[in-house]
């Protein structure tokens, strides 16, 4: 087992022991305040760094212990931990198996929700299907209808307009004669009269050169 796989396996299980210990939480490998190397011993070393003043590393191996920067070098015996490592991997295991099999119970449910789902569905595109062809027939007899009426009401329009168009040429017609009527008989008045101011006016003349005439003899 390499050291990084051991380092993956084991650091849970000091991070806790190390929180207890040391009274600080333990990042992981990933935060620049977490540093590991072995010694020439094959000791693994974790390096937490706290504050300023504060160092402080957990050995693990044959003799695990951890150095405290202010208080000087305590010893810790964790050795018996490694004992307790399989029985949290067996437990991990038969967690893991009871989630799998807790997994492929929810998935048997999804799959009978996702059946039921399709069902539901196809039953809705069925529904929607007939809802769709019977609001089209009523549509299409709606249009018909409409059509229908457009129809209807263009011809009453239709004839309507035709009628007003004849009145309308109708009593054009009887203006226009009547209005050539008067002006026929206004003419013929009006003729009348020029004659009759004409026969006047000749009258006057006549009557004129008479008594010029008889002015000339008379001055003769």
């Amino acid at each position: 087992m390499s050291t990084q796989t051991e380092l993956n396996g084991l650091i849970n299980l000091f991070s806790s022991i190390a929180r207890t210990a040391l009274g600080q939480h333990v990042y992981f490998k990933e935060s620049p305040l977490l540093q590991y190397n072995r010694d020439a011993n094959e000791r693994i070393k974790l390096s937490v760094r706290g504050n300023e003043e504060e160092r402080r590393v957990i050995q693990i191996g044959e003799n695990t212990s951890f150095a405290n920067g202010k208080n000087g070098r305590e010893r810790i015996d964790i050795d018996g931990a490694f004992s307790s490592i399989k029985s949290l991997q067996l437990d991990v295991i038969d967690g893991l198996r009871a989630s799998i099999k807790q997994l492929a119970v929810e998935n048997q449910k999804i799959q009978k929700e996702r059946a039921d789902f399709r069902l539901s569905v196809e039953k809705l595109r069925n529904d929607f299907e007939n809802d769709y062809s019977s609001s089209l027939s009523t549509l299409r007899n709606i249009e018909k209808f409409v059509d229908e009426k457009i129809t209807s009401s263009n011809e009453l329009l239709q004839n309507q307009i035709t009628n007003l168009q004849q009145s309308f040429l109708y009593k054009l017609n009887a203006f226009e004669e009547n209005t050539i009527n008067t002006i026929q008989s206004e003419q013929s008045r009006l003729g009348s009269e020029l004659t009759k101011l004409t026969g006047r006016v000749d009258s006057v003349k006549l009557s004129s050169g008479s008594f010029e005439s008889g002015l000339d003899i008379a001055f003769l």
